[in-house]
């Protein structure tokens, strides 16, 4: 009954958001064990790294900023 009441569509509701949220590949990783969520948040920083290193690197001279 209190679900032809609810004037909100079912996929909106807080509890489906949730659910859809918790099943989200990024914010399923807290749940995860602490050294299983380490080991992936060092791959990740690991993998920016080696993005964005290459970046740093070329946007600076070594002699204007060592």
């Amino acid at each position: 009954m209190s679900q032809i009441l609810c004037p909100v569509p079912a996929d909106q509701r807080p509890i489906n958001e949730y659910r859809d949220l918790k099943a989200s590949w990024f914010f399923e990783w807290s749940t995860w064990p602490h050294p299983r969520f380490r080991r992936r948040l060092a791959l990740l920083w690991g993998v920016a790294w080696l993005v964005s290193e290459p970046v740093a690197i070329a946007s600076f001279s070594l002699k204007e900023a060592p």
